[in-house]
């Protein structure tokens, strides 16, 4: 078969973007009577946004991986319409050297391209250790899963597509005794649209198991009811715990929950690396400087990872909050000093809106808190009033004293809050409409707020009515005859970029990581120090074998490597450098180490800092910070007799 004949489209192009060739069914997709496309460049073929993707997402992605399968990207057609369209491409070198990169092109209609992005939500969804699920009670009264993860066949024994059809089939594996206590409480959280949460046996040819299942209601605008949320295996925590409500069972199931949500981290944190990072090089590398519109795209890109990075760090701000693992440190603190401070570091955003923020709190005293936790507090309760009220509005900080208590209030002109919208205030992803606006957030800073306000001793407090905005505030416990700390709240100091000097020493750096993206992201960050001598391995055993001989003057070790833990290679490689001929031991020789890793969770920072790194440097990584900390540390490294490089 010819590649006139195969159909859909297809298209072959050289890494410069000059199209080689493109078959009929190509031609005809674009528009019947365009001339042929061999020659023109690919550019020409795709919208602004889609050349974005092209160049900093499909190009890079097929230098590093050769293929590239299901990727929606938009085409200009050659009457000037865009045309969605399903790309699966792969790069290969031709015989005589070049690279050619062929593409096969699909005609992608509205409901396909849904269909392939919740084909990748899917995929995702397998990867999480239980069943996600979107279970739809239909006007009629007929429930069935309008999604279920592949999950449902090992913990119900009923494949999802059987679940897609009619629910009864999950139902019919619920145990006698605990179906009508199922089918009730699934009633009562349809009818108040409160959470379903309970624990039921299932029968299974494996005997009698455990399941609980957490679901959040909504009413759809046809008047079904739909549940998204999840189930798991809980068979093995009620056989330890005897009963239901045991507490160490309840707190080995929060503790798995931290651990899934710091590998989730992780595994996000490891291509955000290189997201955020090449963008920054971008941006800042002297030697290749960005014109206008390329420096606001890599801008562009830079926002998006860093939106993305908050998201990632709230998340797990909410699993140590409830864990137990966020620590507070409580003192008599002057409120007024830290309303002040958290309403000036506020000011920029209220500026770009011409919001004004209105100070009252006076001489509003000393409370019991943490000055750092009550500084977020107040900078998140701020931030929420800035972005949903109107532009130009007010927003007023207010204080007084009520017997023990102190009570702090933000209050701004938003569209306020139902009753119905208040009981859903604090559950997390829940933006209560929001998310169809073009306010932006995740749904997850009250969640965090309202967790730290308790950790301090205090409580949340939520006035509101539609249409007359909203009041957000919380008690925090007075303190009457205290006297204020002069830095209570915390003076902060801005980070500053340190620029670059002329004369840097020369040095050799050995980096071990396993990632091809993170590596070619430090080899691109070392190009900026060409007085730096780098050296990149994958594995551990490569990095014993090579650092005697290269006799770096740094390591850079990624603390999650195929054959070998980052502390033990610290151990390995300080015997190594450490020991010389004739069995004597020169401290001299071992280098100072850093950890390079994208596990963020403050115990494991604190282990790699105990077993002797000097610093731990959480992926993504801050490039800008990054260059000054680097060259701090090879001018000490160096300064106080190591070895040098020649």
């Amino acid at each position: 078969m010819t590649m006139h004949e195969v159909p859909c489209g297809v298209l072959a192009l050289q890494d410069d973007g000059r199209i080689v060739a493109a078959n009929r069914a190509m031609i005809d997709m674009l528009g019947g009577d365009q001339p042929d496309l061999v020659g023109r460049h690919i550019d020409e073929l795709l919208p602004p946004a889609s050349r974005l993707l092209f160049h900093t997402y499909l190009f890079p992605l097929l230098k590093l991986q050769g293929h590239v399968e299901e990727i929606a990207l938009p085409l200009r057609r050659a009457d000037g319409h865009g045309m969605d369209a399903l790309v699966n491409a792969s790069r290969v070198l031709e015989p005589d050297g070049r690279a050619i990169v062929r593409c096969a092109v699909f005609r992608l209609r509205e409901q396909c391209r849904l269909e392939d992005q919740l084909l990748h939500a899917k995929r995702a969804a397998e990867q999480v250790p239980g069943l996600l699920f979107h279970l739809r009670r239909e006007p009629t009264g007929e429930l069935r899963f309008r999604y279920a993860s592949d999950a449902l066949r090992s913990l119900f024994g009923v494949a999802p597509r059987e679940a897609a059809v009619s629910a009864n089939h999950v139902l019919a594996a619920i145990h006698a005794d605990d179906i009508q206590a199922v089918l009730v409480a699934l009633q009562q959280s349809a009818d108040r649209l409160e959470p379903w949460r309970m624990e039921y046996r299932v029968c299974l040819p494996a005997g009698v198991q455990w399941r609980e299942t957490h679901a959040t209601p909504q009413l759809d605008s046809d008047g079904g009811i739909s549940w998204h949320g999840y189930t798991f295996d809980a068979t093995e925590r009620k056989t330890m715990e005897g009963v239901r409500r045991d507490k160490d069972a309840a707190e080995r199931a929060s503790r798995a929950k931290s651990e899934f949500l710091a590998r989730v981290s992780h595994e996000l944190r490891t291509p955000l690396n290189g997201i955020l990072g090449f963008a920054q090089i971008l941006l800042m590398d002297p030697r290749s400087p960005l014109d206008e519109h390329q420096r606001r795209r890599a801008l562009c890109i830079e926002s998006a990872g860093q939106t993305l990075l908050g998201l990632i760090n709230e998340v797990l701000d909410i699993a140590r909050i409830e864990a137990g693992g966020v620590r507070v440190d409580m003192a008599d603190v002057d409120v007024g000093t830290v309303v002040r401070e958290a309403a000036a570091l506020i000011e920029p955003m209220a500026a770009r809106r011409q919001v004004h923020i209105a100070v009252d709190v006076g001489a509003a005293g000393v409370a019991r808190a943490d000055p750092q936790r009550l500084s977020q507090v107040l900078i998140n309760l701020l931030s929420n009033a800035i972005k949903y009220g109107p532009e130009g509005g007010l927003v007023r900080v207010y204080a007084a004293t009520e017997g023990p208590w102190m009570r702090l209030m933000v209050s701004d002109q938003g569209p306020g809050l139902s009753p119905e919208q208040q009981t859903q205030l604090f559950q997390p992803f829940n933006r209560l409409g929001a998310e169809r606006t073009q306010t932006e957030g995740h749904g997850l800073g009250l969640v965090i707020t309202r967790g730290l306000v308790e950790m301090m001793g205090g409580r949340m407090l939520v006035n509101s009515t539609p249409g007359q905005g909203a009041v957000f505030g919380l008690l925090l416990r007075a303190c009457v005859s205290a006297q204020a700390d002069p830095l209570a709240g915390g003076a902060r100091l801005q980070p500053q970029v340190a620029e670059p000097d002329d004369d840097l020493p020369e040095a050799r750096v050995l980096y071990v990581e396993d990632n091809p993206m993170n590596a070619e992201l430090m080899v691109s960050l070392f190009a900026m120090r060409p007085s730096y001598r780098l050296l990149v391995v994958d594995t551990a055993s490569r990095a014993l074998a090579v650092a005697r001989d290269f006799q770096p003057d740094l390591l850079l070790l990624d603390m999650q490597l195929p054959d070998m833990e980052g502390r033990q290679l610290l151990d390995g490689l300080r015997h190594v450098l450490g020991d010389e001929p004739g069995g004597h031991w020169n401290p001299g020789h071992v280098p100072p180490a850093v950890a390079v890793s994208a596990d963020a969770v403050a115990g494991h920072v604190a282990q790699a800092r105990a077993a002797g790194f000097t610093d731990y440097w959480t992926k993504p990584l801050d490039v800008p910070r990054l260059l000054p900390c680097l060259d701090g540390l090879l001018r000490t490294r160096l300064s106080a007799g190591g070895t040098m490089a020649v």
